[in-house]
């Protein structure tokens, strides 16, 4: 019920934000977020778009708040069982990760992320 509350205000704002062409900041991922609390998740996954393209276009493709952006696009393919396309989405964030010279910590997260998208898949070889 908050989640639904909280969608109705984000949506008002988000709305808004777009009719006056205002920058839109992390209300997309707010959203997002917020739709996948309450299992909506093709909404999910529009608003985890939007934030990546406004991520993308305020910081640039290799930023982290970027591959963030991307991550959550990955995990919502997860959500609704899209593995392989979950699978490539974080297989182009890791490549990201390691030619931008990103923490091992952020890489053993996207290395955990493949693991799993793999092991839905059913795809155990070596």
């Amino acid at each position: 019920e908050q989640s639904e509350q909280a969608i109705v205000f984000f949506e008002k704002a988000f709305s808004l934000k777009r009719q006056c062409n205002a920058t839109l900041g992390v209300l997309p991922s707010n959203l997002c977020e917020a739709y996948i609390s309450i299992g909506n998740y093709n909404k999910a996954l529009s608003y985890s778009q939007v934030a990546l393209k406004v991520n993308s276009e305020k910081n640039g493709e290799n930023h982290e708040c970027t591959l963030k952006s991307h991550d959550m696009v990955a995990r919502v393919k997860m959500l609704k069982g899209d593995y392989k396309g979950a699978l490539l989405d974080y297989e182009y964030i890791l490549n990201k990760k390691r030619n931008e010279m990103n923490s091992d910590e952020s890489e053993a997260k996207t290395l955990i992320n493949i693991g799993c998208a793999y092991r839905k898949i059913g795809d155990y070889t070596l």
